[in-house]
């Protein structure tokens, strides 16, 4: 391999670590100094085209607004849009898509009670997707309440109410797949962007829709942190909060759920069994982006992992299957440990 490409190759693929990751809450600080490392290299790398990026991006705007009845145009159109005006987009998806729960999802996750009261958007998004607790978690972002109210007895028993109704729901999906999958589609057709990362254009493309996936529709993780970490004093919240964890570190969608939910119910755990088994989850996500990293740096990497990351609904199972074609161990060796190591 050429001796410059390495470098280039890892930094450039930091930016997928950060899309796969998603937003690193506290629970997964033990993997953010990995990912900000080769993100700061590759944010530096493509400043240089900073001049033909904001130009690509007027003119995929401009594209976009050309077609008001395709709902994945309006979707991205609102993501490219820093304005009060990102509403109206993000409503037009909704109504030209309403039986969809990623839209419904966005549309939700975007509220910012200037256009109608948050909550009407969370009720919409929760008829379309009842079973999901990632979409009931929306509620513990819009209880009333700021600053020193957030830790009034009040506002602390309506939260673990509210822990205690999600934790019954038995599967916990963000729609990240889906929504990359509606980004990419309204990218069909587009501009080429102005750099092609690791010399492919439609691994920049996916590139650029996870980004905006991630930056636009994180859920609110830190009202579960808040609930449920340092370990709660109260058994029944303690419980939910391990229930919750536990679906989200199995049933999550993304690497971020089952990082963050592992931690949780690793706080959480009825027994030293539970907790340790919640550990070794935390442990294999932290070694699985480890290992995606080495697999990005082979030949034909982009090739490989856009035939399998959207082949299964959760993250984890094709970040495996993507490593595993790569010839790595997709687990931990015994006795391996982050740095700095999980402990507890």
């Amino acid at each position: 391999m050429n001796a410059t490409r390495l470098p280039r190759m890892r930094a450039l693929f930091g930016l997928v670590l950060l899309a796969c990751a998603g937003w690193v809450m506290p629970v997964a600080a033990q993997v953010a100094p990995l990912l900000q490392a080769h993100a700061d290299a590759d944010l530096a790398a493509l400043s240089t085209h900073h001049h033909a990026r904001r130009r690509w991006l007027r003119q995929l705007s401009v594209q976009l607004a050309q077609r008001p009845n395709d709902a994945n145009a309006q979707l991205l159109l609102g993501m490219l849009t820093w304005k009060q005006d990102r509403h109206v987009y993000f409503s037009r998806a909704h109504a030209l898509a309403p039986k969809s729960p990623a839209l419904a999802w966005v549309y939700a996750e975007t509220c910012d009670d200037t256009q109608d009261p948050c909550a009407q958007r969370f009720r919409a998004l929760q008829r379309l997707a009842p079973d999901n607790a990632a979409a009931w978690m929306q509620e513990l972002a819009i209880i009333p309440g700021h600053g020193p109210a957030r830790q009034m007895p009040g506002f602390v028993a309506q939260r673990a109410r509210i822990i205690e109704r999600i934790a019954a729901k038995p599967r916990f999906d963000t729609y990240r797949i889906a929504l990359i999958q509606r980004l990419l589609a309204a990218l069909q057709g587009a501009p080429a962007y102005p750099v092609k990362l690791q010399g492919s254009a439609a691994f920049t493309r996916w590139i650029f829709a996870s980004t905006m996936q991630t930056a636009w529709t994180a859920p609110p993780f830190q009202g579960v942190e808040l609930a449920c970490r340092p370990r709660p004093a109260g058994a029944r919240l303690r419980q939910a909060c391990y229930r919750l964890g536990e679906t989200m570190a199995l049933r999550g969608d993304t690497l971020t759920a089952n990082l963050i939910g592992a931690g949780v119910a690793r706080t959480d755990a009825p027994d030293a069994t539970a907790r340790m088994a919640a550990q070794a989850r935390q442990r294999e996500v932290l070694w699985l982006l480890g290992a995606l990293r080495q697999a990005g740096d082979q030949p034909g990497f982009p090739a490989r992992f856009l035939a399998m990351w959207d082949r299964d609904p959760r993250e984890i199972d094709n970040v495996r299957a993507i490593i595993a074609a790569a010839g790595l161990r997709t687990t931990p060796p015994p006795g391996w440990q982050p740095k700095p190591p999980l402990r507890g």
